[in-house]
C-alpha cells in the first residue's frame, strides 16, 4: 500500500511540475483559452497515464514478490534457529557424557585426596571466575564504564565463588573419627 501511495504523489508532482512550467498557467480569458488548456491536460494526461498504471501494476507485481520473500525468509531464520538449539544441546549433551567419563577416569588413574579435591574445586572457580571477566570485556555494553564491568562479573562471578568455596569447605573439613562400640 505504501508504494500506490507514493506513486500518487509522484504522479501529482509531476502534474505540478507540468502545470507550473507553463508561463501562461495565469488565468484563463477567453472560454477557447480554457478549452485549449484543457485539452493540452487532457493530451498531457493521457501520454503519462499509462506509465502510471504501469507503475502501479509493477509496484502490485513487487509488494507481491516482497511478501513471498518476506515469508521465505521467516521459515529460513526459524530452521536456522532450530539447527542452532539442535547443535548445543548435542554439544551440551556431549560435554557432559565427556566430562562425566573423564571425571571417572582420573578417579581410577589419580585418586584424589581432600586436598587435591580443594584444589580442583579452586581451579574450577576461578575458572568461571576468567571466563565470566573475559565475557563482560568482550560485551561493549557492559564494558562502558568500570564500575558497571565490575558488578557484572561480579554477578557473573558469584555461582563460581559459591561453587568454589563450597567444595573447598566441604573438602576441607576433618573427618570425625566414629568411637568404637
Amino acid at each position: 500500500m505504501p508504494h500506490r501511495a507514493l506513486l500518487m504523489l509522484a504522479v501529482l508532482l509531476m502534474v505540478c511540475c507540468a502545470l507550473s512550467s507553463q508561463d501562461e498557467m495565469a488565468t484563463c480569458k477567453t472560454v477557447g483559452e480554457c478549452q485549449t488548456k484543457l485539452r493540452a491536460w487532457e493530451s498531457w494526461a493521457d501520454k503519462n497515464m499509462p506509465k502510471c498504471k504501469e507503475a502501479m501494476k509493477d509496484a502490485d507485481k513487487f509488494e507481491a514478490e516482497n511478501k513471498t520473500l518476506r515469508s521465505s525468509n521467516e521459515s529460513l531464520e526459524n530452521r536456522k534457529i532450530e539447527e542452532n538449539l539442535a547443535t548445543a544441546a548435542v554439544g551440551v549433551g556431549v560435554g557432559l557424557f565427556c566430562a562425566f567419563w573423564l571425571a571417572r577416569a582420573l578417579k581410577r588413574v589419580w585418586p584424589v585426596s581432600s586436598k587435591g579435591k580443594q584444589l580442583v574445586f579452586m581451579v574450577c572457580g576461578a575458572v568461571w571466575i576468567t571466563v565470566a571477566a573475559l565475557i563482560a570485556v568482550n560485551d561493549s555494553d557492559l564494558s562502558q564504564h568500570p564500575v558497571n564491568m565490575l558488578f557484572t562479573v561480579l554477578v557473573y562471578s558469584l555461582p563460581g565463588l559459591l561453587f568454589g568455596g563450597i567444595g573447598f569447605w566441604w573438602f576441607g573439613k576433618p573427618k570425625q573419627l566414629e568411637p568404637m562400640p
